[in-house]
This record gives structure tokens, C-alpha cells and sequence, in this order.
């Protein structure tokens, strides 16, 4: 694509542009070039240029790049100082809209309905798709659908506080935080306050309250997920979706996707912290015990604590109840998953996608990869370790730990010791590295270790 840069007779030199800057659209097929001369901005268009303005800010495309947008502005001068009167106008493909006293925000959707919010003179107004509303002695957000049908405005009237949205009218409060509405997913939301001194929150134009306080609404799109916290009866608690959870002293999201939901909450005097979960927003867990997530968060396995009993669910599968559980853990891919349960009688079994080892005296480490077939755990049994790799048993040990399993399903390291004899008499223990079958330590104290588990 040529640029034919615009030339003023006087200027014959890029040399005289003070600022510039080129704007593309998406397609990288239209442009605006923005540039000051002598304190004057220009904006040019193909071969159409507009200027010179005090300022040009906000360039954007619509409709693949076939419509362009910005504001530009004429300052008000007094004794050289920028008054607040300033000139401020909306160019849309060469149509100017204005002149507004001061323009706060502005926006267009692809089908070109619009929305502009603007002060005058100390007074608040909004123009929505050529309709205006105001005054107000304030407005604090403005809401426009994509197709443009519907619109929501957060403004303020004398010492009240109000929400229009569309045909509705919501106060007026002593205060309003946090409105937020998302209009694919047909999501309303507000907190408020009334004269009384009472909190309340409204969810979809259902009014919940009241209460003591209340904070923090937030609304995640992308999960459709919503939460808050709030004190009743001296009571903490956080409300998700349709999910209470209280008498913590705090709360904290961990996490938050299209699958789980992570909380922990506090209770300070105690010194504890607690975890819950929310699956799939069907049904929550309290209790959490332990959690171990795939590397992009959508998959899942964890443990909680019903009855005296342990529970665990994967995320296509409940396990239990058990008399213990541990090691959970599920691949970095998210496709398998392993654990270790005990029932009845101290006997220890592992969980491998299903498929249960055991009984054994004690199961230390258990690991599993991206491959069903790349496994491996520790377990004791008579009195000795053992280490069971993809089903390739290895033994019989004094110890054994520091299991490491490649990725990729090639290779496998172990700490374990085991005693030689060293007369008719006695028998030393010994402490050796295992990598792939091969002995590449022995006779030594080992500290520590690392492999590089991409490939062993």
C-alpha cells in the first residue's frame, strides 16, 4: 500500500512534522495518518485531509475498516490558559457530530449506533444513536448493546443515585457501585445503598438483601460467572452465582473458568484456611483436602472431607468414600489422573485413570504424564520398597523416593538404598541414583538431584 503523505506548500520535509503517527485498520487495507505542524493536528483519510485541530485522540475502525472514527478538539483560550470550554467533535467517516463543551467518553459499534457522553457548562448529558438525555449532575457509566437496541446509564440527580436501563429506572440511593451488564449473556448487576444505611445487591433485577455491607461485584463474561461479598449478622460471606458460602472471616477467588471454581476462606482466631470448590456450577464441595489442576486449569482432581469420610472427583469421575487419601494429581495434558486411597484395615491402593494397584503397607510418590502408559509410584511391601514403573516392577529396596518420569514417556530416575554385604557378619547401606535401569551412583550420601524431565 502507497502512502501519499499530505504536503502544505510551506512544508516540503517530514521534517516538519512534529508528532506523527499512522493508524491501521485490522486488515491493514485503510489508514489515518495523524500528524501536528506549528501546534496543529491533521488527520489524513486516503487523500482527505481534516485540520488543524488543538488535538486528535480515539481513532478507531468499524465495518472492516470502511468507517473511521475519532475526536478532535478546539481549545478555548484565556490569557493563553486552555479554558474548561473547550470545542470537542466526533468525525465518523468525514460526518462531524458536535460541538460538545467537553466529551468524557464516546463509542460505536460496528453497525454505527453510538453512544456520547458530554459535559456542558458543570452538567452531564448522554446522546444515544441521536436521542439526548440529561442533564444529570453526574454520570458515572454508560452501556450500549452491540446491535444498539438497548442502553444503560449510571448518573446522579441532586444527592441520589440512579440507573436507567432502557425503559427503567433503579433509585435513587445513597450509593451505587460496581453496575455491570453484559448484554450476550443478559447479565445485570448493581450494589446499593439505601438511605437507611441497609446494602443490598440486584442480580438480574433480583434484590438481595439486606445487608450490613456489601462489596465487590464482579462479573466474569467468558464463564458467565458473577461474585460479591457481604456481612449479615455480623456474618461474613461471598455469594457466587447462586452458591453461599459463610461464617469465614475472609474470602479469596483463587480461580475462576468454565469448569471450577476455587475459593479459600480464613478463619483468623484459629489460624486455618479452608478451601471450597464449585464444579461446573451443578454443584459445591466443602472441605477441600487437597487439589491438583491440568496445566491449562480445565481439568481437575480433588479430595474433600464428608462425614469423617474423603471423597474424590475427577472431572468425569467421584471416588469414595475412603478412610484417607493423598498424592492427587492429574497431567499437565488433562488427561489422566492418579491417587492413593486407603480403605479399611490400613491398606494403602493407588488409583492410576482407574485402574487400582494394591494392597500395600505404605504408597510414598505417585506421578503420571501425558501418556496413560507413563506412570510410576513407590510403594512398601514385607518390609521392603518397591518402585512400579508403567508396570516394570523394580526392587527390592531399604528405601526409595525422588521419582522423576519424562515427559515424553523415555525415561525414569529414583533415589534407593539397599544394604551389601561387606563381611559374614554385617551389611552396609548403601544409597544409589536409578536413571533408565542404569546404576550411575552408589556408595554415597545423596543430597539431592535434578533431571530434566522433557526427556531423560
Amino acid at each position: 500500500m502507497g502512502l501519499n503523505l499530505f504536503r502544505i506548500n510551506e512544508f516540503t520535509s517530514e521534517k516538519n512534522f512534529e508528532t506523527a503517527e499512522l493508524y491501521l485498520s485490522q486488515d491493514g487495507h485503510h489508514f489515518v495518518f495523524v500528524y501536528k505542524i506549528e501546534g496543529k493536528y491533521f488527520a489524513q483519510i486516503q487523500d482527505k485531509i481534516f485540520g488543524g485541530f488543538d488535538s486528535i485522540e480515539d481513532v478507531a475502525f468499524r465495518k472492516n475498516g470502511n468507517v473511521f472514527v475519532f475526536k478532535f478538539s478546539n481549545f478555548s483560550k484565556m490569557l493563553g490558559l486552555i479554558k474548561e470550554e473547550n470545542q470537542d467533535f466526533i468525525n465518523i467517516n468525514g460526518k462531524i457530530i458536535g460541538a460538545f463543551n467537553k466529551i468524557r467518553d464516546f463509542y460505536f459499534n460496528e453497525n454505527i449506533s453510538y453512544y456520547i457522553w458530554y459535559e456542558y457548562l458543570g452538567k452531564s448529558f448522554v446522546v444515544i444513536n441521536n436521542q439526548k438525555y440529561g442533564y444529570f449532575k453526574s454520570v458515572a457509566k454508560v452501556y450500549l448493546s452491540p446491535e444498539g437496541s438497548s442502553f444503560a446509564i449510571q448518573y446522579k440527580e441532586a444527592i441520589r443515585h440512579y440507573i436507567k436501563s432502557d425503559g427503567d429506572v433503579y433509585g435513587g440511593y445513597e450509593e451505587i457501585s460496581n453496575f455491570s451488564i453484559n448484554y450476550e449473556n443478559k447479565f445485570f448487576g448493581f450494589l446499593f445503598k439505601k438511605e437507611t444505611g441497609d446494602y443490598f445487591a440486584n442480580i438480574n433485577s433480583k434484590v438481595l438483601g439486606p445487608f450490613e455491607s456489601c462489596s465487590d461485584l464482579h462479573y466474569y463474561k467468558e464463564f458467565d460467572t458473577y461474585y460479591f461479598f457481604y456481612k449479615q449478622e455480623g456474618v461474613n460471606f461471598v455469594q457466587i452465582n447462586n452458591f453461599v458460602f459463610g461464617g469465614y472471616d475472609s474470602y479469596e477467588i483463587l480461580l475462576i473458568n468454565k469448569k471450577i471454581v476455587l475459593i479459600s476462606s480464613t478463619k483468623i482466631k484459629e489460624k486455618e484456611t479452608y478451601h471450597h470448590i464449585i464444579v461446573n456450577g451443578m454443584g459445591a464441595f466443602n472441605n477441600i483436602t487437597e487439589y491438583a489442576f491440568s496445566r491449562d486449569k480445565e481439568k481437575y482432581i480433588f479430595s474433600y472431607l464428608k462425614l469423617g469420610l474423603f471423597h474424590v472427583v475427577t472431572s468425569d469421575y467421584g471416588f469414595g468414600p475412603y478412610k484417607k487419601v493423598s498424592n492427587l494429581s492429574v497431567s499437565q495434558n488433562g488427561q489422566n489422573y492418579c491417587f492413593v486411597f486407603q480403605k479399611q484395615y490400613d491398606n494403602y491402593y493407588v488409583n492410576i485413570n482407574g485402574d487400582i494397584y494394591g494392597p500395600y503397607i505404605l504408597v510414598s510418590e505417585v506421578k503420571i504424564e501425558n501418556s496413560a502408559s507413563n506412570f510410576g509410584f513407590i510403594y512398601s511391601k514385607n518390609a521392603k520398597y518397591f518402585v512400579n514403573i508403567s508396570n516394570n516392577l523394580h526392587g527390592m529396596y531399604e528405601s526409595a523416593s525422588n521419582l522423576v518420569l519424562s515427559d515424553n514417556g523415555s525415561g525414569y530416575s529414583f533415589k534407593f538404598s539397599k544394604r551389601n554385604k561387606t563381611g559374614p557378619l554385617f551389611a552396609k547401606l548403601q544409597t544409589y541414583l536409578s536413571l533408565n535401569e542404569e546404576i550411575i551412583e552408589k556408595d554415597i550420601d545423596v543430597i539431592d538431584y535434578m533431571t530434566n524431565s522433557l526427556a531423560i
